[in-house]
């Protein structure tokens, strides 16, 4: 599949990183289809609700 089209489709999902797993190794941050990849403490003010959002859903599977 051709990036672009890759980058559209992805775009449309929402993709979560467990925080009890990651190592902050910055692996994730190419692969993010909307350069949603931030340290905890530079999360931009309008993306705050995600982290929450997160922390649900790995609440949820454990």
């Amino acid at each position: 599949m051709p990036e672009g089209e890759r980058k559209t489709r992805l775009a449309r999902l929402q993709l979560y990183i467990d925080p009890e797993s990651c190592i902050c190794c910055g692996a994730c941050e190419n692969e993010c289809p909307v350069d949603a990849i931030f340290d905890e403490e530079e999360l931009p003010a309008e993306w705050q609700h995600y982290r929450e959002i997160n922390a649900r859903f790995f609440a949820q599977r454990g």
